[in-house]
């Protein structure tokens, strides 16, 4: 059976389409034109199922036409997980992080999933797939957006994921260089702490700027930037 699975983050949504585990098709898109991409490929595929999860901003109205053209799981905290969600206040919880967590649960070992997007979260699964939580701090952008928008002087810098860590040998580099050794330097003691709890922990990077910190940490990571799709999939799976 083929399956629509749709992840609508902060600034974009994904679209993939799965047939007993293997991808047919994926691909980012703007929310204005989801309902139009979805339908697309329900049609091409003769779809009947799907899952949707939803952080961003999303039209009521293609809600319904979509729930309207297939059996629709809408992931909330009320959706059967895959694993036990211990977090205390479940209402508050992003879907975002359940659906990393769901694809956390494949593995046998304990998993640290490391969530690079608008936020940076930090979630654990440990061994018997139980999740209590984890940490939520600022994006990369947002620490640059907040250096300009606290200050009188100090300039508005765009992220490039490709960036190079130089030295700061003057403004706009000195500000490169704290933001970015400041989000490593986080990384490396979030990991340093779970290692603490567990050594064998798994660390996995996802996330649209995922590929910044490839090569920059001190440790072993896996880097997939589609794991919120694959943690729908097997939620949708479960179901």
């Amino acid at each position: 059976m083929n399956y629509l699975i749709i992840d609508i983050g902060n600034t974009l949504a994904k679209i993939a389409v799965y047939k007993n585990g293997e991808e047919l098709e994926f691909e980012k898109c703007k929310s204005e034109v989801l309902q139009e991409k979805s339908f697309e490929y329900i049609e091409k595929y003769n779809i009947s199922k799907g899952i949707l999860s939803n952080v961003g901003v999303l039209d009521e109205t293609v809600l319904d036409n979509l729930k309207q053209k297939i059996n629709l799981i809408v992931l909330d905290n009320d959706t059967p997980l895959p694993f036990i969600n211990n977090y205390q206040s479940k209402n508050t919880l992003g879907v975002d992080r359940i659906a990393v967590m769901a694809a956390a649960s494949v593995y046998k070992s304990p998993v640290l999933v490391i969530d690079m997007g608008t936020c940076i979260t930090y979630d654990y699964l440990n061994e018997n797939k139980e999740y209590s939580g984890g940490a939520i701090s600022p994006g990369i952008q947002m620490r640059f957006d907040s250096l300009n928008n606290y200050t009188s002087r100090l300039p508005k810098i765009k992220f490039n994921p490709k960036y190079n860590i130089s030295e700061g040998v003057n403004t706009v580099t000195s500000i490169e260089k704290g933001v970015l050794n400041g989000v490593i330097h986080e990384i490396n003691g979030i990991i340093d702490d779970y290692t603490i709890i567990n050594s064998a922990v798994k660390v996995i990077v996802t996330g649209g700027n995922s590929g910044f910190v490839s090569g920059k940490l001190k440790y072993e990571i896996c880097i997939c930037e589609k794991l919120a799709v694959l943690g729908l999939l097997e939620i949708s799976n479960f179901n």
